[in-house]
């Protein structure tokens, strides 16, 4: 489950570069650029919440004790340039799939490999946070939650592992 939670939760995240590739795509009159574009977004967004609500149901639930906790969305602004990225390639981009592909597998396998998604707008648009923790062992993490958390102290939280680093916040 790791590394497929790692691959669907990066791709959600980089979903938007998407919807810029169908932006240069509706430009340039590139009509496979548009419907490849859209394809993969559609796919990683229905991939990311069948992942999410599969973890929900199905995963064993563990328990957290949180030691500190902040919201992990100072990512934003990182992430946003990534999404704007392929503007600066408009016309080679638009002409050649090849480089398209490449750039979203480039951005989709760097940020897997890194671990660094702890901003992700498709789970947003949904309702989740993303916060930056640390349990008592001293061990950094992500945690998802659809809840706004505020209080963390002698609270256990009931939680799914979804990757090494990334837990999914759950009410069971």
């Amino acid at each position: 489950m790791n590394k497929l939670a790692r691959l669907l939760l990066t791709a959600s995240s980089i979903a938007p570069v998407c919807i810029t590739l169908i932006f240069i795509g509706w430009v340039t009159d590139s009509t496979w650029l548009v419907k490849y574009s859209l394809i993969t977004a559609l796919v990683s967004w229905f991939l990311c919440i069948v992942l999410v609500k599969f973890a929900e149901l199905k995963l064993e639930t563990l328990h957290k004790n949180i030691h500190s906790l902040s919201p992990a969305n100072k990512e934003v602004t990182n992430y946003f340039l990534s999404y704007l990225f392929p503007l600066l390639g408009t016309d080679s981009i638009a002409e050649k799939k090849e480089y398209a592909i490449f750039f979203y597998l480039s951005l989709l396998f760097y940020i897997c490999f890194s671990e660094n998604y702890n901003f992700n707008p498709v789970l947003s648009l949904h309702g989740y946070k993303f916060y930056e923790a640390e349990d008592d062992t001293g061990v950094g993490f992500v945690l998802i939650s659809k809840e706004v958390i505020t209080d963390i102290k002698e609270k256990q939280f009931p939680v799914v592992k979804l990757t090494d680093y990334t837990f999914l916040h759950v009410t069971r």
